[in-house]
């Protein structure tokens, strides 16, 4: 049983594919909101060491499941420059958790959450949502990292605000967007320079933050069948409605608290 959770899926058959929103589905889904319901309620009223630490060890198991996975990629003869270079936009983690866990400057730290909390949380979310993952079971290694990383970012997000007290400000919006276009500028000339080094034809070739194809099976195929070439164009007017969703509710809370103070 060790083996065959950590052996690869290779030759799926045709219909054998895992289905989105299935039963096993929903169980990474609920277990992931559990979790983080869990773990914010267990360090109510404990020390600040005590609450860093608890979200230091959910961001030290995201850069290990992280590590892991090119590790088994590795072993087992997958790993290929095209996908497996941990740079697509949930993957930020990865190079911003360490200056978040570790930073003193606080207006540097505000902006790395923020990025966290407004650009790759709803990133994973939507990951979460619609793995792009062609397994025949979820309970394998594949599928189970896949859903681990992204829901812990997913975790890590809600924890800053829920216990470690951060409130997300509109004013660091056109800092997020700007952030958001340089990692997409950064994608695009690993794609370009691993396209040319490594010509591959789709869907194998470079495609970090999707930026070369839409992926199959996943809502930025319908978006090309409608726009061709624009299709992450939509994906625009996505991220601003979950920035009215997350960022909103606090510019409003923070007016009410300003008029009830005049």
């Amino acid at each position: 049983m060790f083996s065959e959770f950590f052996a690869p899926n290779v030759n799926i058959p045709p219909g054998g594919e895992f289905k989105l929103l299935s039963p096993p589905h929903w169980i990474y889904i609920g277990g992931w909101a559990l979790i983080t319901v869990a773990l914010c309620l267990a360090v109510r009223g404990r020390s600040e060491n005590g609450k860093n630490a608890a979200i230091g060890f959910v961001l030290f198991t995201y850069l290990l499941s992280e590590a892991g996975r090119i590790v088994w990629g590795v072993y087992h003869g997958l790993f290929m420059w095209q996908d497996w270079i941990p740079i697509h936009l949930c993957a930020t983690l990865v190079f911003i958790g360490p200056f978040i866990a570790f930073t003193k400057n606080g207006k540097v730290k505000e902006l790395l959450v923020t990025f966290v909390y407004g650009v790759s949380m709803p990133a994973a979310l939507f990951a979460l949502l619609t793995p792009d993952k062609p397994v025949a079971t979820p309970f394998c290694f594949e599928f189970f990292q896949t859903m681990y990383s992204h829901g812990a970012i997913i975790c890590i997000g809600v924890y800053f605000v829920a216990v470690m007290g951060f409130r997300p400000r509109a004013k660091n919006l056109p800092a997020l967007f700007a952030m958001t276009l340089s990692w997409a500028l950064v994608c695009f000339g690993a794609n370009q320079a691993i396209n040319r080094f490594d010509p591959r034809e789709i869907p194998w070739s470079a495609n970090y933050m999707f930026l070369t194809f839409a992926p199959r099976d996943t809502p930025l195929e319908f978006f090309e069948s409608v726009l061709g070439r624009f299709y992450l164009l939509p994906t625009l007017f996505i991220l601003a409605a979950f920035w009215l969703l997350l960022f909103a509710p606090w510019e409003l809370a923070r007016r009410k608290k300003r008029r009830s103070l005049k």
